[in-house]
């Protein structure tokens, strides 16, 4: 399928671009302690601008210094203006315009003290926030003025004002959190009084030729918020204030899940909301929502959805997509797979010290100069991999790529491991998509696969490899010593991850002990096919995993009549089901089986026989150290140029 309308030139306000793909502004962290730029976000950008896109939206870039974040860029001074002028002319170079994201958060401050057009608690904090005074409202439009013209100075193309997501200027534009009965408040004509000031400002500041876009939330999804209607009127008031272009996204911070969408929702989901506000506004419109490549843009234009199409997290997975899909080469395209790791860095810094977002499929996100492009090796050799998970094939193709002969075993007779698993559910088609190439780029690179075929003793030495890579990954954990089961009868016992692969056979009453992911897909799968279920954790339900997946899986629980039970350990199993400790008492509930789905423990089975031939070998994945898929393809893709 030629990709017509995707590489036909478009403009928006001044700005000529060659065509229709947008690089969506996202918060890729990374940046200085002051908002400077960093060596990481700038090489991570400029590596983007050279897929081909026709725009690039540096994501949410702060205004004023008092709501800095964690690794956020800032355009709150004179001095940011110099490095991002050097990497504006570098990413020049390569084509595309380059325009950048002005925010403000108001909640969720550094400083703990939220401020908010209304004193309105929400979900995400403990206490109401703070009402935004009118004079610091002027000093924030002042703000918004001056980064405008920091950001001209910079040679950047255009700026996007963030007024979506429940972040600053979104709180001001929603019914749902600005109750205001002063003229920033009440009707929407004034909840759009503080954007349409920032226009004004920025056309003060910056000039008025130059571009604005306007990113928006065009339906809050929440009860008591903005609607699609209300955001048609938005667009209509907003485009009379001088706003070129509407990037239109939805949801707010309440149900983060609505705005960064994941593998629950379908591709495409909010492309519908474009085309009704470029009707409203007559100005062009941008599409957004899990669209997941350059095919699906394409077929959206032709439909007349939007002018042009945003594409964020795909391009953190392959900077080069547009390149590939030109070529023809889809199956060369590495695929997001919207697991939302790329908002786990905080929770990382252990294992992954460096700055800035992480992401599952492309460790080389925000880490180019840790995973440049794997070089030929100095002298090739033999090597031997263990196990066909993620980590190893990750670790295969990698070799294989560098001029070294690579034989993966793998006992099972797919590849995949724990992967297959947790690509199994129907929503999760997303995540099937990742084995398919990984196989693609081993068959490409020449690696020979053998599976049914466990790795021992015998083969190890007839084989002789000069270098062998563990990835025999993990096994489930079984039913801990501590936990007492009946000296006759009482519940069967299964794994979560049988449960899900539907090999094991679950009794009407069902208690799930684990309350994270595997044991909340679980407890969700059998309590739909109408089994009474309860779920046990003895922390927190979802502990360790992310508030916008956890949501949609607590809510899940909910519809399907999942009792569930947080801080309540498992004590013991009796003659007619388990016994736990909940709020200072025994919770005793009855069931037929017993779910286990808590954790893994490494499977390490041939460290002795290595040593005792005395071959060289390295350990990754989880029979290293227990982990998610990012850390098994990070670690495949370390030994895969290390060696």
């Amino acid at each position: 399928m030629a990709l017509e309308k995707l590489l036909t030139p478009g403009r928006i306000g001044n700005m000529e671009l060659n065509n229709r793909l947008v690089f969506a502004p996202i918060a890729a962290r990374g940046a200085g302690p002051e908002g400077t730029l960093s060596d990481a976000l700038a090489r991570f950008y400029e590596v983007r601008a050279k897929g081909g896109m026709g725009l690039v939206i540096m994501g949410h870039t702060y205004c004023w210094r008092e709501e800095q974040t964690d690794g956020a860029m800032g355009l709150w001074c004179d001095a940011h203006i110099p490095p991002l002028a050097d990497l504006v002319r570098r990413m020049h170079s390569y084509g595309p315009k380059v325009a950048v994201e002005l925010g403000g958060r108001g909640t969720r401050r550094p400083d703990g003290h939220s401020i908010a057009p209304s004193p309105v608690r929400f979900a995400f904090e403990d206490k109401p926030p703070k009402e935004i005074p009118v004079e610091q409202i002027e000093y924030f439009v002042e703000c918004y003025g001056q980064a405008a013209r920091r950001a001209r100075e910079a040679g950047f193309d255009a700026v996007e004002i963030h007024a979506a997501h429940g972040k600053l200027v979104s709180l001001f534009l929603s019914s749902y959190s600005n109750r205001r009965t002063d003229a920033y408040g009440g009707t929407l004509e004034k909840r759009t009084l503080f954007p349409r000031q920032i226009v004004q400002a920025i056309r003060k500041q910056a000039g008025e030729d130059f571009p604005i876009i306007f990113r928006f939330s065009v339906d809050d999804m929440v009860e008591g918020g903005n609607t699609l209607e209300d955001g048609k009127q938005i667009a209509r008031i907003m485009a009379a204030e001088g706003v070129d272009a509407f990037e239109c996204s939805a949801g707010n911070q309440e149900k983060g899940w609505n705005t960064s969408f994941n593998y629950f929702f379908p591709r495409n989901c909010l492309a519908h909301l474009a085309r009704p506000v470029g009707e409203a506004s007559g100005k062009p419109v941008i599409a957004v929502g899990k669209i997941h490549d350059p095919l699906a843009a394409e077929l959206l234009l032709e439909e007349g959805a939007a002018d042009f199409i945003s594409l964020g997290r795909p391009f953190i997975t392959d900077p080069e997509l547009l390149i590939k899909a030109r070529e023809g080469r889809y199956r060369d395209i590495k695929r997001c797979i919207y697991c939302l790791n790329c908002f786990t860095y905080k929770s990382r810094k252990d294992r992954i010290p460096t700055p800035g977002i992480t992401c599952t499929v492309n460790p080389a996100a925000m880490r180019e100069a840790e995973f440049p492009k794997p070089e030929p090796a100095a002298e090739p050799r033999h090597i031997l991999i263990a196990g066909g998970g993620l980590a190893g094939m990750e670790a295969a193709h990698t070799l294989a790529e560098r001029g070294h002969h690579v034989d993966l075993y793998e006992k099972a007779e797919d590849l995949g491991g724990q992967w297959i698993v947790a690509g199994k559910a129907t929503y999760k088609s997303d995540f099937r998509t990742l084995i398919p190439w990984m196989l693609n780029a081993m068959k490409e690179a020449g690696v020979h696969v053998h599976t049914g075929v466990e790795v021992n003793r015998a083969l190890l030495e007839k084989e002789r490899p000069d270098v062998v890579v563990l990835a025999t990954g993990a096994v489930p954990r079984g039913l801990p010593a501590a936990v007492d089961r009946p000296a006759h009868g009482g519940p069967s016992v299964v794994q979560g991850m049988d449960v899900i692969m539907d090999r094991a056979e679950v009794g009407d009453r069902v208690v799930v002990v684990g309350g994270r992911y595997i044991g909340m897909e679980v407890a969700i799968k059998l309590a739909k096919q109408g089994k009474d279920v309860s779920l046990l954790e003895a922390m927190e339900i979802g502990h360790g995993g992310i508030p916008r997946l956890v949501g949609i899986y607590r809510n899940e629980m909910v519809a399907a009549k999942v009792r569930f039970y947080p801080n309540s350990p498992l004590l013991r199993l009796n003659s007619e089901g388990v016994d736990a400790a909940n709020t200072g008492s025994m919770l005793t509930l009855p069931c037929d089986t017993v779910v286990l789905a808590i954790g893994t423990v490494p499977v390490n089975n041939l460290v002795e026989d290595l040593e005792a031939l005395g071959l060289e070998y390295h350990a990754i994945g989880d029979c290293r150290q227990i982990g998610d898929a990012l850390y098994a393809i990070r670690e495949g893709a370390q030994i895969g140029r290390r060696l």
